[in-house]
Order: C-alpha cells, then sequence, then structure tokens
C-alpha cells in the first residue's frame, strides 16, 4: 500500500514545487495522482474484503433472484475503458435468462475483480473473452486471458490469500494478493466451486461454478 501512497507525495510536492508549471504537465500530474489513488482504493476495498471473508461475513441474508447474463454486461460496460487504455479485444458470449440465488453485490465485485484480472495481466492489444452459459443444472462463467499466466506451483497458493506469483510481481503489476481470495470465498459461500487453469505466457481461464435457479433451464 506503500507505493502509490508514495506516488501522491512525491507527485504533489514535485508539483507545488514546480508551479507555475506548463498546463499539459500539471494535467498529467493530476492523473497520475488519480490513478495513484485508485490503486490505494483498490487495495483498501481488498483488505476489508479479505477481512469480511476470514471473520465469515462474506455474504449477506440478503438474497435474490440474480440473472448473471444481464450483471455480466454492466460488468464488462463499466470496464470498456480499461479495455481501450490497453487496446484489447473484449468478446462477451452470453446465454439469455441464466439465473442464479444469491448476494447481489458480492457477485457483482467478484465478476469485476476476475475481469479486471484479465485486463491487467494481458498484454497489450491482447484479446479476453467471457462466456455466460449452462451445463449440467449450472451456471457457468468463464474469464479468459491470453497474458502472463500463472506458474503452476502457484495457482493454490493465489487461492489462499496474502499471496502474489512470481512472475506477476516481477511485471510490477499492482496487486495485493486478495482478489482470488475473497472470489473463492464469495463463489463457496454460494454453493459454487472456482476453478483455475493456467499456463505461464498463455493466459489464464477463471472458471466460476454456481447451481441455477430453479426457473433456469440447464
Amino acid at each position: 500500500m506503500k507505493t502509490p501512497l508514495t506516488a501522491i507525495k512525491w507527485i504533489a510536492e514535485g508539483t507545488r514545487e514546480s508551479l507555475p508549471m506548463p498546463e499539459d504537465q500539471l494535467k498529467e500530474n493530476l492523473e497520475n495522482i488519480s490513478k495513484s489513488s485508485q490503486e490505494m482504493f483498490a487495495f483498501i476495498d481488498d483488505l476489508t474484503s479479505a477481512s469480511k471473508a476470514d471473520a465469515g461475513k462474506i455474504i449477506s441474508d440478503k438474497k435474490e433472484k440474480i440473472n448473471i447474463g444481464e450483471l455480466t454486461k454492466k460488468v464488462v460496460e463499466n470496464m470498456r475503458l480499461f479495455v481501450k487504455e490497453k487496446k484489447l479485444t473484449l468478446e462477451c458470449n452470453v446465454a439469455a435468462d441464466i439465473n442464479v440465488i444469491g448476494d447481489m453485490n458480492p457477485l457483482r465485485r467478484s465478476l469485476a475483480n476476475l475481469i479486471s484480472n484479465a485486463i491487467k495481466y494481458s498484454s497489450e492489444g491482447g484479446l479476453v473473452r467471457i462466456n455466460v452459459q449452462t451445463k449440467g443444472g449450472k451456471a457457468i462463467w468463464e474469464i479468459s486471458d491470453y497474458g502472463i499466466g500463472i506458474p503452476k506451483e502457484e495457482q493454490e497458493k493465489v487461492l489462499s490469500g496474502y499471496y502474489r506469483a512470481k512472475n506477476a510481481k516481477r511485471s510490477a503489476i499492482p496487486g495485493t494478493g486478495l482478489g482470488l481470495y475473497y472470489v473463492k470465498k464469495v463463489v463457496e459461500a454460494h454453493d459454487g466451486s472456482l476453478i483455475i487453469f493456467s499456463e505461464i505466457d498463455k493466459g489464464t481461464k477463471a472458471t466460476i461454478v454456481l447451481p441455477l435457479s430453479g426457473d433456469t433451464e440447464a
């Protein structure tokens, strides 16, 4: 967490000492402060979510019918700017009327986490693919990227919390090592499972499997 906070401090102090400065430089500095602030908020969210998971409060008692196809489309739309920044191609294939029973906000955050990871760990100009379908009475979410991948011997560790793959750290990609831990806890609290398949330099597929609600045709 010190990294984005230090960046904010350095940029703010450098800006203050360099005033007045060209408008384009000031704009760039403010944008960098904004990006670092967003990283801080993301870290705090991850820590808060992990604390809830550790305390067994990962989801509330509030349950509702959730159309995961519609939920996916909304989350994807919120990610369009990040996709554009990395010049990625995003394919989203969503079957109609796939419903589950659950707590909306944790499921939304879990899906956003996986899509964000796929974007973050993809190379510029790469592909992110999202599929939503049913199979064997289950709802299946698949989020695939073709980026740096996760070493085989570390794939279980990244689900355990507070652990980041060595190649991700070497690439200096921001993260807390808590995202997949949170997703796993949310999915398990919904009687589902999270499956990670990954190969180095070939990418990662994250699959969420959840029970369908009674009014969905498998």
